[in-house]
């Protein structure tokens, strides 16, 4: 990268945005965020269950799920992938992670 690039914000080309991380935002999830680097804003929600599904059951294993959407409008052009309808889409399940003994029964 050229270092005659310059950016809008006046950053150097080798700088990153400055980030924020405020905790507790929701106040109906177990774990909750919001995270900010120039215009971009991540919600990020954690639920706690102690069930695992069927095939899991007695293993010793926990299980993790994450899905990510954006919202309408949340960038300038709209990209197909993230309508609506397309949300069970971008749901990725990670199975056999390893059960903390915190959660242990």
């Amino acid at each position: 990268m050229s270092k005659k690039y310059e950016r809008p914000d006046g950053r150097s080309y080798d700088a990153m945005r400055p980030i924020e991380i405020t905790v507790g935002v929701s106040k109906f999830a177990e774990g909750s965020c919001e995270i900010r680097f120039g215009d971009t804003e991540v919600l990020c929600l954690a639920t706690v269950t102690d069930s695992v599904p069927r095939h899991l059951i007695g293993k010793d294993e926990g299980w993790v799920t994450a899905e990510y959407a954006m919202l309408p409008r949340s960038a300038v052009q709209a990209d197909v992938r993230w309508r609506s309808s397309a949300w069970s889409d971008v749901r990725c399940d990670r199975p056999s992670i390893s059960r903390p003994s915190a959660l242990a029964a």
